[in-house]
């Protein structure tokens, strides 16, 4: 009953409790992946409205629904479904979920994204009627990917106001804790390290009884400037000088050179002074982290919000993006668990998890290291006495400049992760529809190794982009709904289990049996390796080598457009409208040669990537 409910609700769009037939015809283009024919939707409105009534309040619409699920012979049952929506559509309309359901849901957030559903719990908006309306209709013709002017103005908007956040917080965290150590140094009269400014630094020869001057011991950040002792005196030990001979400036400490034992006074303030300092630190960069990822989960919520994809209340699809927004604004990596006979790491050798994960550590010391650097320049040309006041606020821009590429990596992967939703299940259904034998939703008369081919397309893509990127998983569950095979592979474990006939994650199976399809078929799903290829905003090397395998393996009529993909891929990186015409091309036109001005353009997005990944 809540599932008939809710697909009445969502069929009567403008929400007056009458449902309409072109209501109904939108609903049923929007929610479903097929297409009907005026002749089937005619039938299916004449079953519901027997009576030939203007339109249907839900008792009529439940009766005529009941009447169509028992109804073996018509058929229509299975052509039409709107308790059962497409995976873009259920972020739209809200689907009734068993309390066991939600449980089960929610047990997949773990520690970090249960923060995560906080601020989405507190930042979700309702959509209008008139916006819901609209929605429809543009889902009905497959357009909810290609963004209107407002949306892409209101994204570009969230974007720098991102970014700005990002370093604002970086600023005043780092500005703060700058300014304290400034007061340390002034109070406890040291830097905390060594404090050789404020050090007497002397080599004592014990035989001879002589204290001597050593230029050679001096820390480098030493000048030439500034000398507190000079010449050379008796004296009575090591690093004692003569009460008659030369002596440190007043209130500074000598140290030994040769037995490198400062005066206790003078580590009892260096430790208070990293004792204070500490405590800033600690306290200000737990607020920045607070406040980066903060408004990073924000403002990746408003994301959705602005490209009409509601996440709450919580579903199965809704969960997925919710979750891949989560972990984009937190910066997580992507899901490795070997799902849908998939296995992502499958070819992954140790020493790339290890060169991963030495990454994963200098990428976490990186605003360390970029402060130390302008900290050790500072020293290397500026005289030691200002220096110590100086150096804490070399971290200041560092910090400020990574929170910026931080905010920035942030926010691309949320307009990327959010809009590649609508990308895939909408480019997929469009090129698809494109072949006769799969306009019907189950393809029912596309032949085996054809609808296999299709899935192994996306398979075979994450296992070369090593993880599961969730609009590339989105695309494959939307496919295997398609195809009528996702029951078939929901319960296998990969390479690792099943026999071979579930192994969808070979690549070496999927080129083998390109020679298998027709050159219709070939191009087809060329296509769809295209699209699983550009949703995350770049074609990768071994993606590209993928897709010159199977392209090799193929018609030899087909040239090979890299070139085109690679321009695709930009283009969705900067949110500009894709059509199903740009896959054609691919396929189609001669191959694209690569200029100048694009390499220009791809070293800076990498380099802009690679500072901030």
């Amino acid at each position: 009953m809540r599932l008939f409910r809710s697909g009445y609700d969502t069929a009567d769009i403008d929400g007056d409790g009458e449902l309409e037939k072109e209501e109904l015809s939108v609903a049923i283009g929007s929610l479903q992946s097929g297409r009907l024919s005026t002749e089937e939707f005619d039938e299916i409105w004449k079953a519901l409205n027997p009576q030939g009534k203007p339109f249907l309040g839900f008792p009529d619409f439940l009766d005529g629904m009941v009447n169509i699920k028992l109804d073996d012979k018509s058929g229509l049952r299975d052509k039409f479904n709107l308790t059962k929506p497409n995976q873009l559509m259920s972020l739209v309309m809200d689907t009734p979920v068993a309390a066991w359901e939600h449980k089960q849901i929610m047990e997949n957030f773990d520690g970090l994204e249960n923060l995560g559903l906080a601020v989405l719990n507190r930042n979700d908006t309702d959509m209008s009627v008139e916006r819901r309306r609209k929605l429809m209709e543009r889902a009905n013709d497959g357009t909810i990917h290609e963004l209107e002017p407002q949306q892409t103005a209101d994204l570009k908007r969230l974007h720098r106001k991102n970014v700005w956040q990002a370093f604002i917080i970086g600023f005043l965290s780092c500005t703060v804790t700058s300014i304290v150590e400034n007061i340390m140094t002034h109070v406890y009269d040291t830097d905390g390290i060594g404090d050789a400014c404020d050090t007497c630094f002397v080599t004592c020869i014990e035989d001879k009884g002589i204290c001597l001057q050593d230029p050679e011991h001096w820390p480098n950040g030493i000048t030439t400037g500034e000398r507190w002792y000079s010449g050379q005196q008796t004296c009575t030990g090591f690093g004692t000088p003569n009460p008659v001979g030369f002596q440190c400036k007043a209130g500074y400490p000598m140290l030994n050179i040769s037995s490198l034992e400062p005066d206790p006074q003078h580590l009892e303030r260096v430790y208070m002074f990293w004792s204070f300092n500490g405590a800033a630190l600690g306290l200000c960069t737990g607020l920045e982290i607070a406040g980066l990822y903060y408004f990073g989960l924000l403002n990746a919520v408003r994301v959705a919000n602005c490209i009409d994809m509601r996440l709450l209340p919580m579903n199965r699809d809704r969960a997925t993006v919710a979750q891949s927004l989560i972990r984009a604004a937190l910066e997580l990596g992507q899901s490795n668990v070997i799902s849908l006979g998939i296995d992502p790491l499958r070819e992954e050798a140790k020493k790339n998890k290890l060169l991963n994960a030495i990454f994963a550590i200098l990428y976490m010391a990186k605003i360390f290291l970029t402060g130390f650097t302008m900290k050790v320049l500072l020293k290397r040309f500026l005289a030691r006495g200002g220096a110590k006041y100086a150096l804490p606020w070399m971290a200041v821009p560092a910090t400020a400049a990574w929170n910026a590429l931080v905010g920035n990596a942030i926010m691309r992967e949320a307009k990327l992760r959010g809009l590649g939703v609508a990308i895939a299940v909408e480019m997929f259904n469009s090129i698809v529809l494109t072949n006769p034998d799969l306009s019907e939703h189950g393809a029912p008369g596309a032949s085996r190794i054809f609808k296999l081919q299709i899935l192994r397309a996306v398979a075979c893509n994450i296992v070369k982009h090593r993880d599961f990127y969730p609009t590339k998983e989105v695309l494959l569950k939307h496919s295997m709904s398609y195809l009528g095979m996702f029951d078939e592979f929901k319960g296998a474990v990969g390479a690792e289990g099943g026999g071979s006939t579930n192994l969808i994650d070979v690549p070496e199976d999927f080129v083998r049996d390109m020679a298998e399809l027709t050159k219709d078929e070939q191009a087809l799903v060329l296509k769809v390796l295209v699209l699983c290829s550009i949703l995350d905003g770049r074609l990768r090397g071994r993606e590209r080598k993928l897709y010159e395998q199977a392209l090799a393996a193929s018609d030899e009529s087909f040239e090979n457009n890299q070139q085109r993909i690679k321009h695709l891929a930009r283009d969705y990186r900067s949110m500009m409208p894709i059509t199903r015409q740009d896959f054609d091309d691919i396929v189609e036109l001669p191959a694209l040669p690569a200029t100048v001005m694009y390499y220009c353009n791809e070293c800076l997005a990498t380099c802009a990537l690679v500072l901030a990944c």
